[in-house]
């Protein structure tokens, strides 16, 4: 089942979050309080929407995204998505999209948009949805500041 989120399911996805990126591929290093002040941004944006999707009572998938103004319409920014991965590759990412697609038609938007790793699994799940790679800009970071 998918419901959207509400403020009191916060301690279900920050919990998600970390066994779901603390491992195989992306071998991140979240703590619970680093999720929980992460999440909470998300969850503050003036036009934020989320989706979670349940087995019975557990949360076993996250879409955490907001409406912003682009040009002359809207569209639907993806900051967070993430499926438990005992249950991936199961149809309940695909599920969530569909929500969010959904979502983006009923309110609008022109378009969905995120940034992903192009060396990790979800590069080709996001393909399977028609989104594809901007010939025209690329995300660049610095992270090496002194």
């Amino acid at each position: 089942m998918i419901t959207k989120y509400r403020t009191e399911n916060l301690d279900s996805c920050v919990s998600l979050l970390i066994e779901s990126y603390n491992c195989e591929p992306w071998n991140d290093c979240w703590t619970p309080v680093t999720a929980r002040k992460y999440l909470e941004e998300f969850a503050e944006a003036r036009r934020f929407i989320g989706f979670l999707f349940w087995d019975g009572n557990e949360i076993i998938g996250v879409a955490f995204s907001h409406e912003r103004t682009w040009m002359d319409s809207s569209e639907l920014y993806i900051d967070e998505f993430y499926i438990s991965p005992h249950h991936q590759r199961m149809g309940i990412g695909k599920k969530l999209m569909r929500a969010l697609e959904d979502y983006a038609v009923e309110n609008g938007c022109e378009s969905i948009a995120l940034v992903t790793d192009k060396d990790k699994p979800a590069f080709e799940f996001y393909k399977e949805f028609g989104l594809s790679s901007s010939r025209h800009t690329v995300f660049m970071f610095k992270s090496e500041l002194n």
